[in-house]
């Protein structure tokens, strides 16, 4: 059986899995996994802690020991992160590029408070009209950086998927190992959109699975009953790994 791998881990610590602790479950850390979902992930900030330390390599498993994988940055999960976080930095964060992280991050937490700024300013119906005007300024900018933060966000998906994003010397994107929970989660929270297969280096079978939604689903589900079940190998032949 293989080592606990840095790829499931990184999943199970983004996904909503991590405010119920399935990510320290995975690392054999069963009671402040549980101390994890009771609390919600900390009210989220033991979540965020938890996902930075997976993202940046920091986290053991149960046994003290290194996740497997955890120097490199997998292809198809940096496409992951890309596109379903990049416009808030986190398919920066999983490279280390905190600086770029953090200026999409905080920017839309700003974003955020201005909104709310603004829509309590507009429940004052007497002087609704007064109070956009007021604000005005403020909206067109706030739109004009949403719309530089979108443009962004694509330019970065591109990068990914035509492969033009290299990583850095501390964690070069290359191609991982191949295991069987990674694959079951990429199947789970995105066959549809052929994620499985991209893993597993299947890319026609990706593009027909995204094309497709899954093959109208009923696709998805045989792959997921063919990863479980130990069915199914990489596009090299070589059965998956089991840790």
């Amino acid at each position: 059986m293989a080592k606990r791998n840095h790829i499931t881990a990184s999943i199970l610590a983004y996904l909503p899995t991590g405010i119920f602790g399935f990510d320290r479950f995975y690392l054999g850390k069963i009671g402040t996994g549980i101390l994890k979902a009771i609390t919600f992930g900390g009210l989220g900030i033991w979540y965020l802690i938890d996902l930075f330390k997976t993202f940046y390599g920091s986290v053991r498993d149960i046994n003290g020991d290194e996740l497997e994988d955890s120097k490199i940055r997998d292809q198809t999960l940096l496409a992951y992160f890309t596109i379903f976080g990049g416009i808030a930095g986190f398919g920066d964060f999983y490279l280390k590029k905190t600086k770029l992280g953090l200026i999409k991050l905080i920017t839309w937490i700003v974003l955020s408070f201005i909104f709310f700024i603004i829509s309590l300013n507009a429940t004052n119906y007497s002087n609704i009209d007064k109070s956009i005007s007021r604000m005005m300024p403020l909206i067109i900018l706030s739109v004009l950086v949403i719309i530089s933060l979108v443009i962004w966000w694509i330019i970065d998906i591109i990068k990914v998927l035509t492969e033009r994003e290299k990583g850095s010397k501390d964690v070069p994107i290359m191609e991982s190992k191949k295991y069987q929970s990674a694959a079951l989660l990429f199947n789970i929270f995105g066959g549809i959109f052929g994620f499985d297969r991209f893993y597993l280096g299947y890319r026609m079978n990706g593009i027909l699975k995204m094309m497709t939604f899954g093959g109208f689903y009923i696709l998805n589900v045989v792959d997921l009953i063919s990863i479980y079940s130990g069915n199914i190998k990489d596009s090299q032949n070589t059965e998956l790994l089991i840790d």
